[in-house]
């Protein structure tokens, strides 16, 4: 935040410049105005209390940005080979080379038959290389199966792999068919 004062024929014109501009959302000001005639000491206490109302504004004005503008979204890093095919009483075993640390990893999966809740299992580590497994049990089904991967850095921060893309319009899971 920058002040601006400019002096006037009849006083001091007092602007405090935020990132979204002149505007005081807290108080609908744009400006503050000391006349001329007002003493230094009750100036200055204008002053401080125009600095206190606008520093409240432009907190108010952040949190209105972050809360309407666009979300910022965590990117996964890493690498992730499909298998070809999976056979069915199989156990199938999927990796996921990260690209950096990540704290947790799960793996989500499913029938390809959308009627189905998807179904998840923990991840497991080997220095960034993570590991999980489709029970064979689950494999015994004549539908494909779909997957995807939630990295979290922290526990409120999770992203998922490959998701939708920058565009947000691609495949957000992959796709493993029977022999």
């Amino acid at each position: 935040m920058k002040i601006k004062i400019n002096k006037t024929s009849d006083g001091y014109e007092i602007k405090m410049i935020t990132r979204a501009g002149y505007v005081n959302t807290a108080t609908g000001a744009t400006h503050v105005f000391i006349p001329a005639r007002v003493d230094a000491t009750t100036g200055e206490e204008l002053v401080r209390k125009a600095w206190r109302d606008f520093d409240k504004a432009e907190n108010k004005i952040s949190a209105a940005a972050a809360a309407l503008g666009r979300p910022q979204r965590l990117k996964v890093v890493g690498r992730h080979t499909p298998p070809a095919k999976f056979q069915p009483g199989s156990v199938l075993t999927l990796e996921f080379a990260a690209g950096k640390d990540y704290a947790s990893a799960r793996l989500h999966y499913r029938h390809v038959n959308q009627g189905e809740r998807w179904q998840s299992e923990a991840m497991q580590s080997d220095g960034r290389l993570w590991r999980a497994t489709i029970p064979s049990e689950y494999t015994k089904s004549p539908y494909p199966l779909q997957y995807y991967f939630e990295m979290k850095e922290a526990p409120e921060s999770a992203a998922l792999y490959p998701g939708l893309g920058e565009q947000r319009f691609d495949q957000p899971y992959f796709v493993v068919r029977r022999v």
